[in-house]
């Protein structure tokens, strides 16, 4: 029940970083070792992120690991789409491990597709995109959030559609599509969809930068690169769980070294995971 408070928090963590938050933290990511059964599953697998609140980043990628692994042992394939999912979203922030991430999210999204959850798929396409824009591929990133779009809007997720529609806005605008982009952004703050502060905040957000470059003298060169092992962008955390859950660990955890490098890892596939 904990672990459901937590991710249902909206946006005011002040009551987890209490000591007493803290503690309720601690034995959240006690009761659930990775590894465990109920770890893979959730509301279990949301202890990911109270990983985050506690400041123990270094550990998330160990985590994923192990969770990973374990879903392929018990036969719990939703779930490990779930967590493959999961894993792109955070690789995907480093541009030395966004090729992994994109493994990750394609074998998400075939399990996604596979059992029927448009709203997984739009999340593993999303998370694919966000890794395309880390290896500058702007064009296929922008045909993934497309279908991300399309996925949310077949289940009505408005709130959903509108944020992937600014992240796509963004990336059409590093596709040399400007216009395009901003036409999109434009549209997005124009109206008072009445759905939460997000996607207005993420139309802003793209909105800002673009005039920022427009009116510098010479456009700042790029954060993401093939070569970069980190990226200044802040990730957008899973749709599935609330932003505000992950936001601060997940930011310093961009900046910082966990213990191995994921490309260094060796992953063995399902043998029905194929790229869509």
């Amino acid at each position: 029940m904990r672990l459901v408070e937590l991710i249902n928090m909206s946006h005011d963590t002040g009551r987890w970083t209490t000591p007493e938050g803290v503690r309720r933290l601690r034995e959240m990511t006690a009761a659930h070792d990775p590894g465990l059964p109920q770890s893979c599953r959730l509301p279990g697998a949301f202890a990911f992120f109270a990983l985050l609140l506690i400041g123990e980043a270094d550990r998330l990628v160990d985590v994923l690991d192990v969770t990973v692994d374990a879903c392929r042992r018990y036969g719990y394939d939703w779930d490990l789409a779930n967590v493959l999912q999961l894993r792109a979203n955070l690789l995907a922030n480093r541009g030395d491990w966004a090729a992994q991430a994109i493994d990750d999210a394609d074998e998400s999204l075939e399990v996604f597709v596979r059992f029927g959850d448009a709203w997984g798929a739009a999340e593993a396409l999303s998370s694919r995109a966000e890794a395309r824009e880390r290896l500058l591929l702007f064009e296929e990133a922008a045909e993934d959030f497309t279908a991300a779009i399309g996925h949310a809007e077949r289940i009505g997720a408005q709130a959903q559609v509108l944020l992937l529609r600014a992240r796509y806005a963004g990336t059409l605008v590093e596709a040399g599509r400007p216009d395009e982009g901003e036409a999109i952004l434009r549209e997005i703050l124009a109206d008072d969809h009445g759905l939460g502060h997000e996607p207005r905040a993420g139309a802003r957000m793209f909105s800002g930068w673009r005039s920022a470059a427009r009116d510098a003298p010479t456009r700042p060169a790029s954060t993401s690169t093939r070569s970069s092992g980190s990226s200044t962008r802040t990730p957008s955390p899973s749709s599935r769980a609330s932003p505000s859950a992950s936001s601060a660990g997940w930011t310093s955890w961009t900046g910082g070294t966990p213990r191995r490098s994921p490309s260094r890892r060796r992953r063995t596939r399902a043998p029905w995971a194929r790229c869509p």
